[in-house]
């Protein structure tokens, strides 16, 4: 298959069924699974601040969103392996925010790049689905008190959250 290079300023092809018009469907169902993710980064942190109704939850809830997703992660207090992981995430979320959808704008125009986009994304989205299912169980684990093994525990769960491809 002969690559052609996109050029600055080129169009995206949006016509129904296009190549480009998947890829962007897919970037906005990720995009989704990455705000649920953020937003259940600060629901651990309610649960570890043990705010309870919306008027003591209020001023940090607005106080999270000016944050970035990075920052509030800091603030959580979670055993290592669980926080090493949360920094690998936080860098994975931040790649698809700020960096991909530039990198797939000028990569290649061919079927092969928009499948293997297709692929990336929903692999990523997987993962960060995953991240914040289990998210949300280490709250509920800091609700009822758990040790810092019971939470590294649940974290891990019978599969890790972050895989090595």
């Amino acid at each position: 298959m002969r690559r052609v290079a996109r050029k600055a300023g080129d169009a995206l092809d949006l016509r129904p069924g296009s190549g480009d018009l998947r890829v962007l469907e897919n970037f906005g169902l990720l995009m989704y699974t990455v705000q649920h993710f953020e937003f259940t980064l600060g629901g651990v942190l309610e649960v570890q601040l043990g705010l309870q109704t919306w008027e003591e939850r209020e001023p940090h809830f607005r106080r999270w969103l000016t944050m970035s997703a990075g920052a509030v992660a800091r603030e959580l207090h979670l055993p290592e392996d669980v926080a090493a992981d949360l920094r690998e995430l936080i860098k994975l979320r931040n790649r698809i925010t700020h960096f991909w959808l530039i990198e797939y704008l000028s990569a290649t125009q061919e079927s092969e790049a928009v499948d293997l986009a297709i692929e990336t994304l929903g692999a990523w989205g997987l993962t960060l689905n995953k991240a914040s299912h289990r998210l949300h169980d280490v709250g509920g684990a800091i609700e009822n008190e758990a040790s810092e093994a019971e939470i590294s525990r649940i974290w891990h769960g019978s599969e890790p959250v972050m895989s090595d491809d």
